[in-house]
């Protein structure tokens, strides 16, 4: 028999030549994946190496601004610190003085009480005083107008009689 020529000669030649195709087609696309993706790869590798680059730039800014902070944090907690200390040394010595004070004051109020005491004593006195004198002046004046009123009356001269 005679081959045709449009006729496969063999079904297990085509099948073959065709699995060989589609094992290039696919070795081919694999090696055009591998390509595409270690060039994917590569590309994001790059942008994590940059953002990460970034990132620790960013964490070292970070981390030297909260340092500053602390630094300048304690400074104003130091000065604070000091400015509080200084004023409760200043209130103590006010408390002090205050309590001088009140001990002065109370020493000059139990000397005003008695100076009041006293001056009490002496106005009473004198209230007394001018009392007795009113009633001396008042008799004085009834002596004068009992004198002015003999006065006015003339004498009896005497009578011989003696």
């Amino acid at each position: 028999m005679e081959r045709d020529p449009d006729q496969p000669a063999d079904h297990g030649q085509v099948a073959g030549a065709g699995l060989r195709e589609a094992d290039a087609r696919q070795a081919s696309e694999l090696e055009a994946l591998r390509t595409q993706t270690g060039a994917f790869s590569s590309s994001v590798s790059e942008r994590i190496d940059v953002t990460v680059a970034a990132l620790q730039e960013s964490d070292a800014r970070q981390a030297a601004d909260l340092a500053a902070l602390q630094n300048e944090t304690r400074a104003h907690s130091q000065a604070v610190s000091e400015r509080i200390d200084s004023l409760c040394k200043e209130l103590g010595v006010q408390q002090e003085d205050i309590a001088a004070v009140k001990a002065t004051l109370c020493t000059f109020c139990s000397r005003v009480d008695a100076l009041v005491e006293r001056l009490d004593r002496q106005a009473e006195a004198v209230r007394s005083m001018c009392t007795a004198y009113s009633q001396r002046e008042t008799e004085l004046e009834q002596l004068v107008d009992g004198l002015a009123r003999l006065r006015a009356y003339p004498t009896p001269l005497p009578a011989n009689g003696l």
